[in-house]
């Protein structure tokens, strides 16, 4: 039976898995920033290509838990390892940022069991 398990790179250490995850989103969504924080807005783990500027990331958990906007990012609250936690997609197209953020999403918790 063939492998189904689609991930390019693994890691046991919780953080080198997380940065990968939020790697292949960029990579597969063409997005310029993904980041997750806590809910203090502090960065846990984010890629982003070399123009991306994310000083406004600890605004994060308000958009999410407002359902304010920012124009060209979107943002979610999810839960894993037991904790609120918040995601952030920046760049392309709103549907290819919803997706990448929901896929994102699936990944950490998987990893942040």
């Amino acid at each position: 039976m063939a492998d189904t398990n689609m991930r390019r790179q693994r890691s046991e250490d919780r953080f080198v898995a997380t940065v990968f995850q939020l790697e292949q989103v960029l990579k597969d969504f063409g997005l310029s920033a993904c980041v997750v924080v806590d809910e203090g807005g502090r960065i846990v783990a984010s890629v982003a290509t070399n123009d991306e500027e994310l000083d406004w990331s600890h605004e994060i958990p308000m958009l999410a838990r407002q359902g304010r906007r920012r124009r060209g990012v979107s943002v979610c609250e999810f839960r894993a390892a037991g904790r609120p936690m918040f995601v952030a997609t920046v760049g392309a197209a709103l549907g290819s940022r919803d997706v990448g953020m929901y896929r994102a999403v699936l990944g950490l918790r998987r990893i942040h069991r």
